[in-house]
């Protein structure tokens, strides 16, 4: 079996992650710069990552003194 995936043929156990050489299951693949990556290993590298946590962000998120929070971490820290 074959995959068409940038405009190629690939054998579908050979068409892998760049990062982690897994095939790609049923989240398909994320491209950058002719590369293909799973979604896990695309956004470890590519996403923002959260100011408070350091985490990648990869969905809503909050911009607040110049940086990326994820909600749950941009929180007051002032309890006095």
């Amino acid at each position: 079996r074959c995959v068409t995936a940038m405009n190629k043929n690939f054998h579908i156990e050979c068409f892998t992650c760049v990062e982690c050489n897994q095939p790609f299951g049923e989240d398909g693949f994320h491209e950058k710069n002719g590369q293909t990556y799973c979604k896990r290993d695309f956004f470890r590298l590519y996403a923002p990552k959260c100011n408070g946590c350091q985490q990648a962000i990869t969905s809503s998120f909050i911009t607040a003194l110049g940086t990326h929070w994820h909600p749950d971490c941009f929180v007051c820290q002032n309890l006095n």
